[in-house]
């Protein structure tokens, strides 16, 4: 099994960041040491979360349901690197 640990540095995005398990989740990969991308439909509640954690992460806020959204999301994404870890969270 692959320990959390073997991702540090690493880039996660955890989509329905923005409260619930997805928040819980985004903060817990952050204190390991993984940047986060905080994903929800929600500005203001991506915004809340990437401030309140105590590691690298910043919003990336979509609908999840919006394919042109998606790839413009995914192209958002690679200027941080390679996405290495992907949790698809229902907000």
């Amino acid at each position: 099994m692959t320990k959390l640990s073997e991702y540090q540095g690493k880039l996660a995005m955890v989509t329905g960041a923005g409260d619930g398990i997805g928040e819980m989740l985004a903060k817990q990969l952050a204190a390991a040491g993984l940047t986060v991308a905080v994903q929800d439909i929600r500005q203001d509640a991506a915004a809340r979360v990437v401030s309140e954690i105590r590691g690298t992460a910043f919003p990336i806020v979509f609908d999840v349901s919006d394919r042109d959204a998606c790839l413009a999301a995914a192209d958002a994404l690679r200027a941080h690197g390679p996405l290495n870890l992907l949790w698809i969270n229902a907000g």
